[in-house]
Protein backbone atom coordinates (compact mmCIF):
# COMPACT_ATOMS: atom_id res chain seq x y z
CA UNK A 1 0.00 0.00 0.00
CA UNK A 2 1.24 3.48 -0.89
CA UNK A 3 1.53 6.17 1.76
CA UNK A 4 -0.18 9.53 1.16
CA UNK A 5 -0.55 12.81 3.06
CA UNK A 6 -3.63 14.72 1.92
CA UNK A 7 -6.17 17.33 2.92
CA UNK A 8 -9.49 15.56 3.42
CA UNK A 9 -13.16 15.95 4.34
CA UNK A 10 -15.10 13.07 5.87
CA UNK A 11 -18.05 11.92 3.77
CA UNK A 12 -19.16 8.97 5.94
CA UNK A 13 -18.28 7.35 9.27
CA UNK A 14 -19.22 3.76 10.10
CA UNK A 15 -18.41 1.95 13.39
CA UNK A 16 -16.05 -1.02 13.03
CA UNK A 17 -16.03 -3.32 16.02
CA UNK A 18 -16.20 -1.71 19.47
CA UNK A 19 -13.46 0.90 19.17
CA UNK A 20 -12.66 1.49 15.50
CA UNK A 21 -14.13 3.45 12.59
CA UNK A 22 -14.27 3.06 8.85
CA UNK A 23 -14.23 6.52 7.28
CA UNK A 24 -14.89 7.43 3.67
CA UNK A 25 -13.07 10.63 2.78
CA UNK A 26 -12.86 13.07 -0.08
CA UNK A 27 -9.19 13.91 -0.56
CA UNK A 28 -7.98 16.89 -2.53
CA UNK A 29 -5.90 15.04 -5.10
CA UNK A 30 -6.68 11.32 -4.79
CA UNK A 31 -10.48 11.41 -4.85
CA UNK A 32 -12.48 9.31 -2.37
CA UNK A 33 -10.71 6.78 -0.14
CA UNK A 34 -11.90 4.33 2.53
CA UNK A 35 -9.74 4.02 5.61
CA UNK A 36 -9.78 2.03 8.83
CA UNK A 37 -9.06 4.17 11.90
CA UNK A 38 -8.08 1.54 14.46
CA UNK A 39 -9.03 2.34 18.05
CA UNK A 40 -10.54 5.70 17.09
CA UNK A 41 -12.99 5.55 20.03
CA UNK A 42 -10.38 4.78 22.66
CA UNK A 43 -9.69 7.53 25.19
CA UNK A 44 -5.98 7.73 24.32
CA UNK A 45 -6.40 7.22 20.58
CA UNK A 46 -4.24 9.29 18.22
CA UNK A 47 -7.48 10.08 16.37
CA UNK A 48 -9.43 11.36 19.40
CA UNK A 49 -11.37 14.53 18.51
CA UNK A 50 -9.99 14.37 14.98
CA UNK A 51 -12.52 12.50 12.82
CA UNK A 52 -15.55 14.76 13.01
CA UNK A 53 -17.86 15.47 10.10
CA UNK A 54 -17.46 18.88 8.40
CA UNK A 55 -13.95 19.58 9.76
CA UNK A 56 -11.06 20.01 7.35
CA UNK A 57 -8.29 17.51 8.06
CA UNK A 58 -4.78 16.61 7.05
CA UNK A 59 -4.29 12.86 7.11
CA UNK A 60 -1.46 10.43 6.53
CA UNK A 61 -2.66 7.04 5.36
CA UNK A 62 -1.86 3.93 3.38
CA UNK A 63 -4.35 3.41 0.57
CA UNK A 64 -5.44 0.38 -1.40
CA UNK A 65 -6.33 0.56 -5.08
CA UNK A 66 -9.91 1.29 -6.13
CA UNK A 67 -12.35 1.31 -3.22
CA UNK A 68 -10.28 -1.05 -1.05
CA UNK A 69 -9.95 -0.42 2.66
CA UNK A 70 -6.72 1.38 3.55
CA UNK A 71 -5.27 2.27 6.93
CA UNK A 72 -5.21 5.66 8.65
CA UNK A 73 -1.91 6.44 10.36
CA UNK A 74 -2.07 10.06 11.51
CA UNK A 75 -4.48 12.97 11.43
CA UNK A 76 -4.66 16.62 12.42
CA UNK A 77 -7.50 19.14 12.26
CA UNK A 78 -6.78 22.11 10.00
CA UNK A 79 -10.12 23.84 10.46
CA UNK A 80 -12.97 23.03 12.80
CA UNK A 81 -16.54 23.88 11.86
CA UNK A 82 -18.29 23.63 15.23
CA UNK A 83 -21.40 25.66 14.37
CA UNK A 84 -22.89 23.38 11.71
CA UNK A 85 -24.15 20.67 14.13
CA UNK A 86 -25.78 23.38 16.28
CA UNK A 87 -28.19 24.48 13.52
CA UNK A 88 -30.58 21.93 12.05
CA UNK A 89 -30.95 23.60 8.65
CA UNK A 90 -27.21 24.14 8.28
CA UNK A 91 -26.61 20.54 9.41
CA UNK A 92 -28.98 18.99 6.87
CA UNK A 93 -27.60 21.18 4.08
CA UNK A 94 -24.07 20.08 4.94
CA UNK A 95 -25.16 16.42 4.89
CA UNK A 96 -26.65 16.98 1.44
CA UNK A 97 -23.31 18.31 0.18
CA UNK A 98 -21.43 15.35 1.65
CA UNK A 99 -23.81 12.82 0.08
CA UNK A 100 -23.69 14.40 -3.37
CA UNK A 101 -19.89 14.45 -3.34
CA UNK A 102 -19.87 10.84 -2.19
CA UNK A 103 -22.01 9.92 -5.22
CA UNK A 104 -19.92 11.69 -7.85
CA UNK A 105 -16.32 11.54 -6.58
CA UNK A 106 -14.02 9.27 -8.64
CA UNK A 107 -11.46 7.05 -6.89
CA UNK A 108 -7.87 7.81 -7.84
CA UNK A 109 -8.75 11.06 -9.63
CA UNK A 110 -7.69 14.60 -8.79
CA UNK A 111 -10.85 16.09 -7.25
CA UNK A 112 -9.44 19.48 -6.27
CA UNK A 113 -12.39 21.34 -7.83
CA UNK A 114 -14.98 19.15 -6.09
CA UNK A 115 -13.08 19.47 -2.82
CA UNK A 116 -13.01 23.25 -3.19
CA UNK A 117 -16.75 23.73 -3.71
CA UNK A 118 -17.61 21.33 -0.87
CA UNK A 119 -15.19 23.09 1.49
CA UNK A 120 -16.69 26.46 0.51
CA UNK A 121 -20.22 25.16 1.21
CA UNK A 122 -19.23 23.86 4.65
CA UNK A 123 -17.35 27.04 5.48
CA UNK A 124 -20.32 29.22 4.57
CA UNK A 125 -22.77 27.04 6.53
CA UNK A 126 -20.53 27.36 9.60
CA UNK A 127 -20.94 31.15 9.60
CA UNK A 128 -23.61 32.79 11.80
CA UNK A 129 -25.87 33.60 8.83
CA UNK A 130 -25.37 30.21 7.17
CA UNK A 131 -28.53 28.70 8.66
CA UNK A 132 -30.79 31.35 7.14
CA UNK A 133 -29.10 31.06 3.71
CA UNK A 134 -29.05 27.27 3.45
CA UNK A 135 -31.16 27.05 0.27
CA UNK A 136 -29.15 29.76 -1.44
CA UNK A 137 -25.86 28.14 -0.42
CA UNK A 138 -27.04 24.72 -1.59
CA UNK A 139 -28.26 26.18 -4.88
CA UNK A 140 -24.82 27.72 -5.49
CA UNK A 141 -23.08 24.45 -4.56
CA UNK A 142 -25.36 22.32 -6.76
CA UNK A 143 -25.05 24.71 -9.72
CA UNK A 144 -21.25 24.56 -9.43
CA UNK A 145 -21.41 20.77 -9.06
CA UNK A 146 -23.50 20.48 -12.23
CA UNK A 147 -20.95 22.64 -14.06
CA UNK A 148 -18.09 20.53 -12.72
CA UNK A 149 -19.81 17.37 -14.02
CA UNK A 150 -20.52 18.95 -17.42
CA UNK A 151 -24.27 18.77 -16.73
CA UNK A 152 -25.29 22.39 -16.15
CA UNK A 153 -28.64 22.92 -17.93
CA UNK A 154 -29.37 25.47 -20.60
CA UNK A 155 -30.99 28.41 -18.79
CA UNK A 156 -31.06 31.10 -21.49
CA UNK A 157 -31.12 29.62 -25.03
CA UNK A 158 -32.62 26.36 -26.27
CA UNK A 159 -30.74 23.22 -25.19
CA UNK A 160 -31.66 21.39 -28.41
CA UNK A 161 -31.24 23.83 -31.28
CA UNK A 162 -29.15 26.54 -29.59
CA UNK A 163 -31.59 29.23 -30.67
CA UNK A 164 -33.64 31.67 -28.63
CA UNK A 165 -36.08 30.22 -26.12
CA UNK A 166 -38.49 33.03 -25.23
CA UNK A 167 -40.61 32.85 -22.10
CA UNK A 168 -44.36 33.38 -22.17
CA UNK A 169 -47.02 34.27 -19.65
CA UNK A 170 -49.15 31.51 -18.17
CA UNK A 171 -52.77 32.31 -17.27
CA UNK A 172 -53.40 32.95 -13.58
CA UNK A 173 -49.72 32.49 -12.65
CA UNK A 174 -48.28 35.32 -10.56
CA UNK A 175 -44.66 34.26 -10.96
CA UNK A 176 -44.19 35.91 -14.33
CA UNK A 177 -43.15 34.48 -17.72
CA UNK A 178 -42.38 30.77 -18.01
CA UNK A 179 -40.22 28.75 -20.41
CA UNK A 180 -40.41 25.07 -21.42
CA UNK A 181 -37.87 22.95 -19.54
CA UNK A 182 -36.86 19.30 -19.78
CA UNK A 183 -34.14 17.57 -17.77
CA UNK A 184 -33.99 14.82 -20.41
CA UNK A 185 -33.41 17.37 -23.19
CA UNK A 186 -30.78 19.32 -21.27
CA UNK A 187 -32.73 22.27 -19.88
CA UNK A 188 -34.62 25.19 -21.37
CA UNK A 189 -36.32 24.69 -24.75
CA UNK A 190 -37.91 26.79 -27.45
CA UNK A 191 -41.55 25.99 -28.25
CA UNK A 192 -40.71 23.99 -31.39
CA UNK A 193 -38.13 21.82 -29.63
CA UNK A 194 -40.43 21.41 -26.62
CA UNK A 195 -43.15 20.06 -28.92
CA UNK A 196 -40.67 17.71 -30.61
CA UNK A 197 -39.42 16.49 -27.21
CA UNK A 198 -42.98 15.74 -26.09
CA UNK A 199 -43.66 13.84 -29.31
CA UNK A 200 -40.48 11.82 -28.68
CA UNK A 201 -41.82 10.82 -25.27
CA UNK A 202 -39.67 13.13 -23.13
CA UNK A 203 -41.18 14.82 -20.10
CA UNK A 204 -41.44 18.58 -20.64
CA UNK A 205 -42.70 21.08 -18.09
CA UNK A 206 -42.35 24.81 -17.60
CA UNK A 207 -40.32 26.90 -15.16
CA UNK A 208 -40.46 30.60 -14.32
CA UNK A 209 -37.91 32.62 -16.25
CA UNK A 210 -36.89 34.24 -12.94
CA UNK A 211 -36.01 30.83 -11.44
CA UNK A 212 -33.89 29.88 -14.46
CA UNK A 213 -32.13 33.25 -14.29
CA UNK A 214 -31.56 32.61 -10.59
CA UNK A 215 -29.89 29.28 -11.36
CA UNK A 216 -27.57 30.99 -13.83
CA UNK A 217 -26.70 33.60 -11.19
CA UNK A 218 -26.00 30.86 -8.64
CA UNK A 219 -23.46 29.36 -11.04
CA UNK A 220 -21.73 32.74 -11.04
CA UNK A 221 -21.40 32.60 -7.25
CA UNK A 222 -24.47 34.53 -6.10
CA UNK A 223 -26.18 33.37 -2.90
CA UNK A 224 -29.88 34.24 -3.12
CA UNK A 225 -31.23 35.81 0.06
CA UNK A 226 -34.85 35.75 -1.08
CA UNK A 227 -36.03 32.50 0.51
CA UNK A 228 -38.66 31.65 -2.12
CA UNK A 229 -36.26 32.17 -5.02
CA UNK A 230 -33.45 30.33 -3.22
CA UNK A 231 -35.73 27.33 -2.58
CA UNK A 232 -36.91 27.31 -6.21
CA UNK A 233 -33.36 27.48 -7.60
CA UNK A 234 -32.20 24.75 -5.19
CA UNK A 235 -35.14 22.59 -6.30
CA UNK A 236 -34.28 22.96 -9.99
CA UNK A 237 -30.63 22.07 -9.41
CA UNK A 238 -31.51 19.16 -7.12
CA UNK A 239 -34.05 17.64 -9.53
CA UNK A 240 -31.67 18.05 -12.47
CA UNK A 241 -28.91 16.32 -10.51
CA UNK A 242 -31.24 13.51 -9.46
CA UNK A 243 -32.25 12.88 -13.07
CA UNK A 244 -28.73 12.78 -14.48
CA UNK A 245 -27.19 10.85 -11.59
CA UNK A 246 -29.93 8.25 -11.94
CA UNK A 247 -30.47 8.11 -8.19
CA UNK A 248 -32.46 10.09 -5.64
CA UNK A 249 -30.07 10.97 -2.81
CA UNK A 250 -31.41 10.27 0.66
CA UNK A 251 -30.93 13.89 1.69
CA UNK A 252 -32.94 15.07 -1.34
CA UNK A 253 -35.80 12.76 -0.30
CA UNK A 254 -35.75 13.94 3.30
CA UNK A 255 -34.95 17.63 2.93
CA UNK A 256 -36.37 18.59 -0.48
CA UNK A 257 -37.65 22.19 -0.52
CA UNK A 258 -41.37 22.67 -0.90
CA UNK A 259 -40.93 24.68 -4.11
CA UNK A 260 -40.20 22.20 -6.91
CA UNK A 261 -39.92 22.44 -10.69
CA UNK A 262 -43.18 22.08 -12.55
Amino acid sequence: MNRHTERALILQRVPYGETSLVVRLLTQHEGPVRLLARGAHRAKSAFAWTLDLFDELQLTYRARSGDGLGSLEKGTVLRRRPNIPKNLRAYRSALCGLELCDLVARPGENEARLYKILSELLGALDQPEGESLENGLLARFEAQLLEDLGLFPATEGCAECGGKAPAYLKPRDERGPHAPFSAAAGGRLCEACALAAKQAGRKVGTLPHSDLAGLHQALGGEVHRDQELAAAVHAIAARFLDYHLGVLPRTHRQFAPSTAPR
